[in-house]
C-alpha cells in the first residue's frame, strides 16, 4: 500500500514540478499567422475579378520579425493569395509589415520586395503600438493598396485595381503553452490505458 501511495506522491510532485518551470518560461517564439480581407477587383494569374472576397495569408514565426522604431517586418514564412471563386497562389516575395508612424493612422499590410510597394494595407489606430510579434484583431480599417504595381506569384501574377475597406488578423500559438497542455493530457492518457488493462 506504502509503495502505492509513494508512486502516486512523486507523479503528482513531478507534474506539479512541471506545470511550475513550465509556466516561468518566457515564450521567445511561436508560430504566427497573419491575414488580411478585403473585397476587390483585379486579376490573379491572368482571371479577372470583381467585388471578390480577398484573403493574403503570411505563415511564419515570431522570432523572425525584425526592425525598430515603429518600422517592423516579417520576410521568413510562405505568403498566399485568394480570390474567392477564382482560385489561390502563393505570392513568391511577399512581407508582412507594420508602420507604427504612418498617417493618417497606422499601417499594417502586405509589401513586395521586388515590386517595391505595398499589395494590401489595413490603417488603424491599433496598429501604432503593434509589432507583429502577438496576435492582434480582427481591426478593420481604411485600405491603402498599390493599384499602379503587379506582384509575382507562383504561377503568375497578381493585381489589385480597387479594394474596400480591409481587415487584419495575427494569431499565434505560443509553444511553451501548448506543450504545457500537453503533458497532462499524456499524463491522464497513460493513466486511463493503465486502469483498463487492469
Amino acid at each position: 500500500m506504502r509503495k502505492h501511495s509513494l508512486r502516486h506522491f512523486c507523479l503528482a510532485l513531478l507534474l506539479a514540478v512541471g506545470l511550475v518551470l513550465g509556466s516561468s518560461l518566457p515564450t521567445f517564439a511561436a508560430p504566427i499567422t497573419y491575414m488580411e480581407q478585403a473585397i476587390g477587383s483585379g486579376s490573379l494569374d491572368g482571371s479577372s475579378f470583381f467585388d471578390r472576397l480577398v484573403t493574403i495569408t503570411f505563415v511564419g514565426d515570431t522570432s523572425t520579425v525584425t526592425g525598430s522604431a515603429g518600422f517592423f517586418t516579417n520576410s521568413v514564412g510562405t505568403a498566399t493569395v485568394s480570390v474567392a471563386g477564382v482560385g489561390s497562389d502563393t505570392l513568391t516575395n511577399a512581407f508582412v509589415f507594420v508602420n507604427q508612424g504612418w498617417t493618417p493612422a497606422a499601417a499594417v499590410g502586405f509589401g513586395d520586395n521586388m515590386a517595391g510597394g505595398s499589395i494590401l494595407d489595413t490603417l488603424h489606430s491599433a496598429f501604432a503600438s503593434y509589432d507583429l510579434t502577438t496576435a492582434i484583431g480582427p481591426q478593420t480599417g481604411s485600405t491603402f493598396y498599390r493599384n499602379d504595381l503587379t506582384f509575382a506569384t507562383g504561377s503568375g501574377t497578381f493585381h489589385l485595381d480597387l479594394a474596400g475597406d480591409s481587415t487584419f488578423t495575427a494569431t499565434t500559438v505560443p509553444l511553451p503553452s501548448a506543450l504545457l497542455l500537453l503533458g497532462p493530457g499524456l499524463v491522464g492518457l497513460i493513466g486511463i490505458r493503465k486502469r483498463l488493462q487492469k
